[in-house]
This record gives structure tokens, C-alpha cells and sequence, in this order.
């Protein structure tokens, strides 16, 4: 029965499982009353927390998730009756809700009406952050410096110096960072610091390298000064055990006011090391999961590059899995699902293959899908001979799934196969994506050298002949092939994915020697949608390590199946990219030249629908002032989101005869000189009829802008990101120039951008073999720029990366992020601070904030 507490408030006796999360810290707590006003929450062991400290509580239901807002209001030790819960080690703790929104109130008070009744089943996650209004009364913090986390926070294992700031305690501990932010951090210590509220002298220590870029540019981080605004011991045990010298100690910290330019300079090493590949060499602490570079050689002597993905401490006789990559993509692509399992006791060796893209020997033109099965074949006798005991499983991806299945059928060391995303008929697929039956083509003699096939270049005929001659051709082989297979498969198949949809999973499987031993398991969406939804994503591959257990470990099928820590993901693919670009045989100057290449046949884009929907998107985005303003088109290309503009205000003319005008200023900036004379030639046909005054300028964006600081309204950077040098030092530059309040809107490709499919949809539109012919070569050098990009030399953005660089770079808040370009790109809104950074607190400019870039 609900009672009225001193709030005056119905508050309603419950027992709801918890989840506290202080700054990456998870502790296991149950709530024992809640109301419309607050909750109180029993938790399994003590914690330091500042008074005032903001909570966010997420209501958790079958049906969504409630977002409330609050405050840690006090502590103190349970009652009798409930200490029977978590022993002496538990504490109990109250939250105060911030007011409530109609909307939201209504939605609470619905579910608090739910769980009375028992109509509704909740849970509550706790979400602890850095910076209280007040700090228990033993330091105080203004209310303009509350922070709820809009700054980034990295989970980055940083070495760091630490000591109290009173003079009387000298003594230093070396430890590392949790995580780190522009504003806070999180640190594991031996002792209990004192007092809370009281103040941490911090100096980190940084990688080699970067430490003498820093030194370089005369930006060395100084020692920074820290508030103490919570403590969580991080083990448990009987009382007073949170004196203990042998615990450790999780710190929560948040950067004092005055530390502004430390502020700055550590958002600026939080995004070089995110972004770039320097490499702090104590980052392997605390591990659980260890990467090997491996190689082996093909009879031919051709060398085949491998990661060995593993346990930190793997049993005798662990089962082997080999991950053979889909066509067009590196070993890169699989380090999540190589940590996965990983994560899960496995051993997992991930490979590039010969003649393809990677690290492996040979020419990517000369790929063949006999080569795939030639070097699967290579790094089975490779894995065979190192753990001659265990159990090997294939794991393969779309054309490299259909290879597998004949290796499998011949090759008697597989003792499982899982495909993803199969295809089981090449013909059928190329026709679908070329709008052409290419394979009747070719044995009618047709050829066409070295072009554009699946989204690769090669020498398609060598690559037709081969699946022809060696039985790659149709379903009709992949039938044929799936006879001689004795072994479980298990595939992994969405109803629409191209050239392996379920029909045909069903056909192949119903062909299989011991198709008793198989199952199909179904996919929401096509494989490169999943990508996108890393909780997807995650649940497919939990599926996937379980399946693999019950074939290949069936004594461990019954425990749970863990997940790899992000962390270490997110390092092992820096690392991984960064030697992909070291080791790519595209150099910067080949890199230049495709870029080039890609311009020249980028006015094409103006004849593609879902060229333009983006171009419109970003023009209602933008929300020009009513009075006009200047806009920056930085990387404008043949500027054809100035002609949109341009156009957008004849036809706004022509609308409404005599509407005031609106003066607008564009400034297109691009590098390469051939894109800029087709601007030129492009905007002198309209602007005569038009009150837009544009003007280009030939400059590069990895230099400071010719511009001085706060001079445009709205900042346009459009499919240009990933493929500059430094994203931070340019994304400084562009907020440099842009006006305090004003807009900036960045676009990038997705990560797993399938532009054939924006292709293919043009041709299925048009009748005109020029037009056709002139998308084609556009997709070729964007095919190019993608290879570019498994060479290191450039790259994509996942959303949270996105935000990460433009609030390091110095937006108020997180940005917008839209999908947008037939749901292959990103949009991302941002907006410059109001306020200018007042001369006393700063004698540089925004340029020069990282690492001291000079104008």
C-alpha cells in the first residue's frame, strides 16, 4: 500500500533490482520505496559520495525506458530489517527526482499505477556523474559548472603520477586512468584519498611519441588539479575492510574551473589518441584478451598476414576458429567478432587472403575465388599443425561462405562451418547488382579487363573465367558442392540479402550430406544493415559462440556466454588500422590522385536522387539567419551544394514576386584546382539571377584556413572528414572561423557504406548508356577511396565518434546525428558556444589549442 512520506508524495514500499553505474563503476543495489519525487536504494557495499551529486535514473519496462533526472540526497546505514540484504557492507542511500516535464509525469505516475497493481514489471539503472552542485558542504562548486557528462568520457588505461595538493603529504602513487574526459576522471588507487571534497595533483603520462609531438609544440600538458567527488572500493569483504591497505580504490574526479586550458589540452589528447594510432604501451594492463601477429606461406611461397585473437590465459585444447574474410573487406572487419570469441575461450585466427585487400601478398586485381579457397586451405594446415588436439571451425562471409562450403566438402580438417551472409549464386548476384548478366557475357565474349566488380576493382575476366571453370557459376554448383559436406553448418541468412536469401540458404542446406547436423538461423536484417546496430550486431553473435560451443566445446555449451570489453576492441582497431597504413602500398600521393580522380567524376552525382535529398537535408539544417549570413562549403568539390543554394533562392524568387531578399555569401574552399574551374564554370551560369554572392577560394583543409577567426554564419563540410589527415586540427580550424552561436553540419560515410547499392538503384532509374556509364566510373574511384580506407589512409565514423571529435573541438553539446545519402552516410549538427572565450583566460586562438597549431 502507498503511504505518504515527509514529500508529501505517495511513496509505495518495493523491492526493484538496481543497477548503480558511478563513472564505468557497477555496483548490485535494490530499491526499497519509490515515489513521484524520489527513491531510496539499498546498496551492496559502501560508497563515498558527495552530497548533491547528479543521478539519472532510468525506469526500465518491457515497453521503453524513462529518463529522470536528480540528486544523491544522503545516506545512511539500513534499517534492521533490511540489512539482512547485503550484510554489514551494505548502505543505504536516497535520490531526489528533478521536477517533471506534463508529459513525463504522466508517463511516471502511469508506471508507479502499474507497479502497484503488478501490471508492470520495472528496473532501475543509476547512472552516477562527475560533478555535484555542492559538495557536501566541504567545498562548494558554482551552479554554472555543473557538468552531466556532455564531454565525451573515453575508457583509456593512461599511466599517471598522483599526490594530494597539501603540502604536508608528499606521497605519490603511479597508477592509471578508467576513463578520462575533458572535465573529470576516473582513477584506481590503493588508499582512501581524504577528504572527499578534497583536491588530487595529477600528472600524466603520456606515449613516447606523443609526449614529443607535445614537447615539439610547446603545448606540454602542465600537472593537473582534481576535486575527490566520490570513492568505491572495488572489492568487498567484512568490516573495515574499506581501510584495508590491500583493496583498491575507484576515484571519481572532476577538473577544477580553473584548470580551463588544461581542460583544452587534454581534450585534445583524448582525440588524438581515439583518432589517431599513437599507442600508450602500458594500455595492456588489465587485458583479458591478447591479439598475435601470425603469417604463413601458400605452396606458391606467397605470404599470408593473421591475427591470433585468444584468451589472456587459454586452456589446453582450446577450440580453433578461422575467420575467412568476405569479399572486399580486411581481417579488420572481424576484430569484434574475433573478440567475441575470444572473450569465450576460443582461439581465433583472423587473415587477409593473397591477390585481395589487406596485408597478404599479391595484387588485389587478380583476385579469385579459387585463391580465397587456395589460402583457406594454407591456414588450415597452418592451424592443424599448431593445435594438431583441437577442433577447428570456419567461420566465412558472403562469397568467401560459398568457398568454404567446397573446401568443406573436400577438406575432412573442418569439424564446423558457419556462414554469414552467403552468396550462393554469383550469377544471379551480379546481375542484380550490374543490371547485367555478366557471366552469359563473358562466355560470349564480351570482356571488360580490369573494372569495377561487387564493389571491387579487378581483372573481372580472369575472376569470371575462374568461377566458371572451377564451379562457382550458380546455385546449381553451390547444390553440388553441398553434397559432399559431412560436417554441422550453421548459417546466418536475412530474407534479403542479395544472392543468398532464405530460399536459397534452405535449397543449399536441404543438399548437404548430413543436413540432419544443420540449422539456418535467421537474421533480422541484411548483414551490412546489422553493422549498424551494434545490439543487433551482439545478439547475433552471441547466438554464433553458442552454436560454435555446442559443436566444438559441448562440455562448456551450458555456461554464459560473455561479452569482450569495448575497450579493448576500440584499441585493438586503432592498432590495427594504424598498421594497415603503415604497411598500405598506397601512398599518400596515390591517395591524392584517386581523390582527385573521384572529383572529376563527381558532377555525375547531380543526375542521383539520394545525392540531392542529402544536399537538401543539409540546406534545411543549416536554418539560415532570416537576414542572410555567410556560409563556408569547406571541401566544396564542383560545388554543387552552392548550386543547390543558388537554386533554392530562384525558385524562392520566382515563388514570391517581390519577397525581400536574402542576402547570403558563399564561400566554397576546395585543393584540387580541376574541381574549382567546374565550380566556377557551374556558378557563373546562375548567379547572375541570384542575390547569393559565391566565391571560391583553392586552400587545404589540413592547413590553418585562410580565414580570420568568427567570420561565418554556417559551416557546410560534406563527405570530406575521413579523408583528412588530422580531423581534429581541421575541425578546430572550421570552429575557429565560425561565429559564437553559429551551425556547423559534417557528413560522413558510414563505415560500412554500400555504395553499390546508391548505384545500382540509378541505373535501375535511367535509360541513358552516357549516364550509366559515367556512374560507373564514379563508382570505380569510389571504390578506390573505400580501399583507401582498409589501407589506413583514410577512414569513417561511427555516431559516437562523430560526437566525440566536434565536442572536443569545442561544440556546446552533443550534436544532432541523422542517417541520411539512402541510409550510407551520417549528418551531424553542431553549434558553437555563445560566449567567446574572454582574452584573460586565453592568448591563443582556437586554431592553437591543440598541440599549439600555427597559423
Amino acid at each position: 500500500m502507498p503511504q505518504t512520506d515527509c514529500r508529501r508524495a505517495p511513496r509505495t514500499q518495493v523491492s526493484l533490482p538496481v543497477q548503480l553505474i558511478l563513472n564505468g563503476t557497477e555496483l548490485e543495489a535494490v530499491a526499497l520505496s519509490i515515489s513521484a519525487v524520489g527513491v531510496y536504494v539499498l546498496c551492496s557495499r559502501q560508497v563515498l559520495v558527495a552530497e548533491g551529486l547528479p543521478i539519472r535514473t532510468e525506469v526500465v519496462t518491457d515497453a521503453g525506458v524513462l529518463h529522470l533526472p536528480g540528486k544523491w540526497v544522503g545516506s545512511r546505514d539500513p534499517k534492521p530489517d533490511d540489512a539482512s540484504l547485503f550484510g554489514p557492507a551494505g548502505f543505504g542511500f536516497a535520490i531526489r527526482f528533478e521536477p517533471l516535464d506534463v508529459v513525463r509525469e504522466r508517463v511516471f505516475d502511469s508506471m508507479l499505477e502499474g507497479l502497484r497493481d503488478e501490471s508492470l514489471t520495472i528496473s532501475l539503472t543509476l547512472h552516477g556523474f562527475d560533478l555535484p552542485e555542492v559538495c557536501s558542504g566541504q567545498a562548494e562548486v558554482r551552479s554554472s559548472d555543473r557538468e552531466f557528462r556532455l564531454m565525451p568520457r573515453v575508457k583509456m588505461i593512461l599511466p599517471v603520477l598522483v599526490r594530494a595538493q597539501n603540502a604536508s603529504d608528499s606521497t605519490e602513487e603511479q597508477t592509471s586512468t578508467v576513463n578520462l574526459s575533458a572535465t573529470g576522471a576516473c582513477l584506481e588507487l590503493s588508499a582512501v584519498p581524504r577528504p572527499l571534497g578534497g583536491r588530487l595533483v595529477l600528472q600524466l603520462v603520456l606515449p613516447p611519441l606523443l609526449r614529443q609531438k607535445m614537447q615539439t609544440q610547446k603545448t606540454t600538458l602542465e600537472t593537473i588539479v582534481g576535486q575527490i567527488m566520490w570513492v568505491v572500493p572495488m572489492s568487498t569483504g567484512g568490516k573495515g575492510d574499506s581501510e584495508g591497505s590491500n583493496n583498491k580504490f575507484r576515484v571519481g574526479l572532476r577538473l577544477l574551473p580553473e584548470a580551463t586550458d588544461s581542460r583544452r589540452k587534454i581534450a585534445g589528447l583524448i582525440a588524438q589518441l581515439f583518432i589517431g594510432g599513437e599507442r600508450c604501451e602500458e594500455s595492456q594492463m588489465g587485458a583479458t584478451i591478447t591479439t598475435e601477429v601470425l603469417e604463413c606461406r601458400t605452396e606458391m611461397g606467397e605470404r599470408i598476414a593473421a591475427y591470433l585473437d585468444r584468451p589472456k590465459d587459454p586452456l589446453p585444447n582450446s577450440p580453433v576458429v578461422i575467420i575467412a574474410p568476405g569479399y572486399g573487406v580486411s581481417k579488420q572487419r572481424y576484430v569484434t567478432l574475433g573478440y567475441y570469441l575470444a572473450a569465450n575461450g576460443f582461439h581465433v585466427v583472423r587473415y587477409d587472403h593473397c591477390h585481395h585487400v589487406g596485408e597478404s601478398d599479391g595484387d588485389s586485381t587478380r583476385t579469385t575465388l579459387t585463391g580465397f579457397g587456395r589460402d583457406l586451405e594454407t591456414v588450415l594446415t597452418f592451424v592443424k599443425e599448431a593445435w594438431p588436439t583441437s577442433p577447428v571451425g570456419v567461420i566465412a562471409t558472403g562469397l568467401a561462405g560459398r568457398v568454404a562450403l567446397k573446401t568443406a566438402a573436400k577438406d575432412r580438417r573442418v569439424d564446423l562451418l558457419v556462414v554469414l551472409a552467403g552468396i550462393w549464386d554469383l550469377q544471379q548476384t551480379c546481375l542484380a547488382v550490374h543490371q547485367e548478366d555478366l557471366l552469359v557475357m563473358f562466355l560470349r565474349g564480351a570482356r571488360r579487363g580490369v573494372s569495377n566488380l561487387l564493389g571491387l576493382d579487378i581483372d573481372v575476366d580472369r575472376f569470371l573465367e575462374d568461377a566458371i571453370k572451377e564451379g562457382y557459376a550458380d546455385l546449381r554448383t553451390s547444390l553440388r558442392d553441398a553434397q559432399g559436406v559431412q560436417i554441422p553448418v550453421v548459417f546466418f541468412a536475412a530474407d534479403k540479402e542479395v544472392g543468398g536469401s532464405l530460399s536459397a540458404v534452405n535449397e543449399v542446406r536441404a543438399a548437404l550430406g548430413r543436413a540432419d547436423l544443420s540449422e539456418v538461423q535467421a537474421v533480422p536484417q541484411p548483414l551490412q544493415q546489422l553493422h549498424e546496430s551494434p545490439r543487433k550486431e551482439w545478439a547475433m553473435f552471441r547466438e554464433l559462440v553458442a552454436r560454435c560451443r555446442t559443436h566444438l566445446s559441448p562440455g562448456s555449451s551450458e555456461r554464459e556466454v560473455f561479452e569482450p570489453h569495448q575497450m579493448e576492441i576500440g584499441r585493438q582497431n586503432r592498432l590495427e588500422r594504424q598498421r594497415a597504413k603503415a604497411q598500405s602500398t598506397m601512398g599518400t600521393g596515390a591517395a591524392i590522385d584517386c581523390w582527385r580522380d573521384y572529383l572529376g567524376h563527381f558532377h555525375c552525382l547531380a543526375n542521383i536522387p539520394e545525392y540531392w535529398h542529402l544536399l537538401d537535408q543539409i540546406a534545411r539544417l543549416l536554418r539560415m539567419p532570416e537576414n542572410g549570413g555567410r556560409i563556408l562549403d569547406a571541401g566544396c568539390g564542383p560545388g554543387n551544394f552552392g548550386m543547390l543554394m543558388l537554386l533554392n533562392d530562384l525558385y524562392r524568387m520566382r515563388a514570391t514576386p517581390g519577397a525581400a531578399p536574402q542576402e547570403l555569401h558563399y564561400v566554397g574552399v576546395e585543393r584540387v584546382p580541376s574541381a574549382l574551374a567546374r565550380a566556377c564554370l557551374n556558378f557563373s551560369n546562375l548567379k547572375k539571377n541570384s542575390v547569393i554572392q559565391p566565391s571560391l577560394t583553392c586552400a587545404d583543409l589540413n592547413r590553418p584556413l585562410p580565414f580570420r577567426d568568427n567570420q561565418f554564419d554556417r559551416i557546410v563540410c560534406n563527405l570530406v572528414l575521413g579523408y583528412l589527415e588530422d580531423p581534429v586540427f581541421s575541425l578546430q580550424e572550421l570552429m575557429r572561423v565560425l561565429v559564437p552561436g553559429g551551425r556547423i553540419i559534417i557528413t560522413s560515410l558510414k563505415p560500412y557504406a554500400d555504395l553499390i547499392e546508391i548505384y545500382r538503384n540509378f541505373v535501375l532509374r535511367t535509360d541513358l548508356p552516357e549516364e550509366v556509364e559515367e556512374a560507373e566510373r564514379l563508382l570505380n574511384t569510389a571504390c578506390k577511396i573505400k580501399q583507401a580506407e582498409s589501407d589506413g589512409l583514410f577512414r569513417s565514423f561511427q555516431p559516437h565518434e562523430l560526437t566525440m571529435l566536434l565536442m572536443m573541438s569545442g561544440a556546446t553539446q552533443p550534436p544532432e546525428i541523422h542517417s541520411t545519402f539512402a541510409n550510407q552516410a551520417f549528418i551531424t549538427v553542431g553549434e558553437k558556444p555563445a560566449e567567446i572565450v574572454p582574452a584573460s583566460e586565453s592568448n591563443v586562438s582556437a586554431a592553437s589549442l591543440m598541440f599549439g597549431a600555427q597559423k
